[in-house]
């Protein structure tokens, strides 16, 4: 059995405890709600990264994490463009991996 498989049973049950978890909390603003999706979109592609022979992604992804972080600091102001930059980030990353490198 690979990695990957491994993984799958890990992750959908830290998906439910979380959306459990997250039923019981009050429903989060529009910029925590994308980078809460944009966490676990990294999250995913980082497993699917792993599963695969994909060297450019790992850089991507890295990048990725800085922008999410950046995001979650940002002002009001410089989120707009910091949602841009992690959204073509992630398409990067994306492209990357179905290419197979």
């Amino acid at each position: 059995m690979t990695t990957f498989h491994r993984l799958l049973p890990a992750l959908a049950v830290c998906l439910w405890l979380g959306g459990a978890w997250a039923a019981d909390k009050p429903a989060p603003s529009s910029d925590n709600a994308y980078a809460a999706a944009k966490s676990a979109e990294i999250e995913t592609l980082k497993v699917r990264a792993s599963a695969h022979s994909a060297m450019g992604a790992g850089p991507i992804l890295m990048e990725a994490d800085d922008l999410l972080r950046r995001f979650r600091q940002a002002p009001a102001a410089e989120k707009a463009s910091l949602r841009s930059q992690l959204d073509a980030a992630l398409a990067r990353a994306e492209l990357e991996l179905s290419r197979g490198r």
